[in-house]
């Protein structure tokens, strides 16, 4: 059984080598790791090449969903990690996601995204309303599809024609909506950390909150 893991990245210069090492450190180690270059015009690219990680590069800056699609269509296995540039994951993410994919209707293993130290307003405002912080959870099913730092079973999504790549925000809900539709599960497990590696402005924070919440409809 193997492993492939990619973190998509539009100018995260100072995030993206961090998120991809954390696919890297995975133990047991992935059996691919790569990244999605999405047009920027930073170094991002630059300083994963030169640290021997394998970019693909778009043409242009097309959006989430191309570059979700390229990733999940070249990825050569059927569980796939995904980390998005501004978060990293703990070395044991990938292996304790595995045990749950046991049900065959479960085509995605949510993390729960966190900010271990939020300094500042902003941040503390992001953690609470944003991530969430403090509200209870268990595991279970009927999370929302979403891939910040998350394992993904390709043949689910590909037996609902995959990733629109069209779409430059909210890729992931309305794909989840076509898996909920074709009868497959997303698990949210809490005891998954997703560390948050960047601070965000204002704008940047509501941005986020719009998107995550609201951005579909």
């Amino acid at each position: 059984m193997g492993i492939s893991g990619y973190v998509p990245f539009f100018n995260n210069a100072s995030t993206v080598l961090d998120a991809v090492d954390s696919l890297r450190c995975q133990c047991p180690a992935l059996d691919e790791v790569f990244a999605i270059d999405d047009g920027s015009t930073d170094q991002s690219a630059v300083i994963l090449e030169s640290a021997g990680v394998r970019v693909l590069r778009q043409p242009a800056n097309l959006g989430r969903g191309a570059a979700r699609r390229l990733a999940m269509d070249v990825s050569l296995h059927d569980f796939v990690l995904c980390c998005d540039a501004t978060n990293k994951l703990p070395a044991d993410f990938a292996a304790r996601t595995l045990p749950w994919f046991q049900d065959r209707n479960i085509a995605a293993v949510v993390g729960l995204i966190t900010d271990p130290n939020p300094q500042g307003l902003v941040s503390r405002w992001r953690a609470r309303n944003l991530f969430k912080a403090g509200v209870p959870r268990i595991a279970s099913k009927g999370a929302s599809f979403i891939t910040f730092g998350t394992m993904v079973r390709s043949s689910a999504v590909e037996a609902v024609g995959g990733y629109n790549d069209t779409l430059r925000h909210s890729e992931d809900a309305e794909l989840g909506s076509r898996l909920a539709a074709a009868g497959f599960d997303v698990l949210g497990d809490p005891s998954l950390q997703v560390y948050c590696n960047i601070r965000n402005s204002l704008p940047q924070v509501l941005e986020r909150y719009w998107r995550w919440y609201a951005g579909k409809d």
